[in-house]
C-alpha cells in the first residue's frame, strides 16, 4: 500500500485517549531518487485526509463503523523510512496551525 492512493483512507481507529486515529502508509524507501513523487504524493494525501476531516465525512464514517473518538483526530504516516525534511514540514504545520480543532500529524517508522 502506498501513499499515492488518495482517494481512500487507509484505516481508521480508536486510539487509548479516545482520539480517532488516520493511518496512511508508505511501503515505498525515501532517499532513493523519488523523493519528489512521493512528497507530492503524501502532499495530496494528507489534504485528502484534512478535507475529509474538516467536511465531518471522518466523523461520519466513525459513527457508521459504531466508533466514538470524539477527543480529536490523529493523521499518523506509518512509514518503512525516514520521511524528507519537507515531509516533516508539512507534518508540523498541522500541528500548529490545526491544534486548536483538535487535529494533529505524525509520523512513525514501521
Amino acid at each position: 500500500m502506498t501513499v499515492c492512493e488518495v482517494g481512500r483512507i487507509d484505516q481508521v481507529a480508536v486510539g487509548a485517549d479516545g482520539r480517532l486515529i488516520l493511518a496512511m502508509t508508505e511501503d515505498r524507501d525515501y532517499g532513493l531518487g523519488a523523493d519528489a513523487e512521493l512528497i507530492e504524493d503524501f502532499r495530496r494525501k494528507l489534504n485528502a485526509y484534512l478535507g475529509a476531516v474538516r467536511s465531518g465525512e471522518v466523523r461520519r464514517m466513525a459513527r457508521k463503523a459504531g466508533v466514538a473518538g470524539e477527543n480529536g483526530v490523529d493523521i499518523v504516516l506509518f512509514s518503512v523510512s525516514e520521511p524528507p525534511q519537507l515531509i516533516r514540514e508539512m507534518l508540523d504545520t498541522v500541528n500548529s496551525k490545526l491544534s486548536k480543532e483538535g487535529v494533529s500529524a505524525r509520523y512513525e517508522l514501521l
